[in-house]
């Protein structure tokens, strides 16, 4: 699908200032220093955030199912087409540290991707997400418009429950799958992570001047980040 979609999303990625704005930001909170540590973006897409750590890491490899971004992302590092969840196509014990900027909203489970990363990357690694906040994801959700003041608010939607619901995009429908923060953290803590970082954020500055209603929402989380630790319990330290 990804390939049909590939026009689309190199659009977005150049005309939706949130990336830059939100998504990065996010991130590099998240995911920390990669100085000199080899680096497997899951789910790489066109390789836009290979394009940011590749001038820190000493290695970067990209895997995704879709060759016509592939073709942008091998720009950027070494690339490898293969089908998420599955990373059978990667060396065991390969990698310092692996991201995914994006995706998990897109697999309709975790359990074998945890699986997988706790296999490729190395024991005392590191495994980063960032994604859409799940309560924005939950069947039903939805913006609300109130009708006298034009406030936009959003509807949290069946939350707790499992599901997903497409988005029109193009001329095509993109999947987005829900599960709680709950059942994510309880499936990664079950493949072997543990969690270092959860970090929640809002509209920034730089989007709210933007977009002016989002000022109203300032407080709603949009994205997550998270930084698991693969392998042993880990403790955080005040350098973290």
């Amino acid at each position: 699908m990804w390939d049909d979609l590939a026009e689309w999303w190199r659009g977005e990625l150049t005309t939706d200032p949130a990336y830059v704005d939100e998504v990065d930001p996010l991130f590099w909170k998240v995911v920390g220093d990669v100085e000199d540590l080899e680096v497997l973006d899951i789910g790489c897409g066109t390789g836009r955030v290979m394009e940011l750590v590749k001038g820190q890491a000493s290695r970067v490899v990209g895997i995704d199912s879709s060759r016509e971004l592939l073709a942008d992302a091998a720009h950027f590092g070494d690339v490898v087409e293969g089908e998420l969840p599955s990373l059978s196509e990667l060396p065991t014990d390969g990698f310092d540290i692996a991201y995914a900027v994006l995706v998990l909203e897109h697999l309709p489970a975790l359990a074998e991707l945890f699986t997988e990363v706790v296999r490729v990357v190395r024991s005392g690694g590191a495994f980063v997400v960032v994604l859409n906040h799940p309560w924005s994801t939950s069947p039903g959700s939805a913006p609300v418009v109130d009708p006298i003041d034009g406030e936009v608010l959003w509807r949290v939607g069946q939350y707790l429950s499992t599901g997903w619901h497409d988005e029109p995009v193009a001329d095509k429908q993109l999947r987005f799958f829900h599960r709680s923060v709950g059942v994510l953290l309880s499936e990664a803590a079950s493949a072997g992570l543990s969690m270092e970082i959860l970090h929640e954020q809002g509209p920034p500055a730089t989007s709210i001047e933007r977009i002016p209603l989002l000022g109203l929402q300032r407080h709603i989380p949009r994205l997550m980040g998270i930084r698991w630790r693969v392998g042993a319990l880990h403790s955080r330290t005040d350098d973290d």
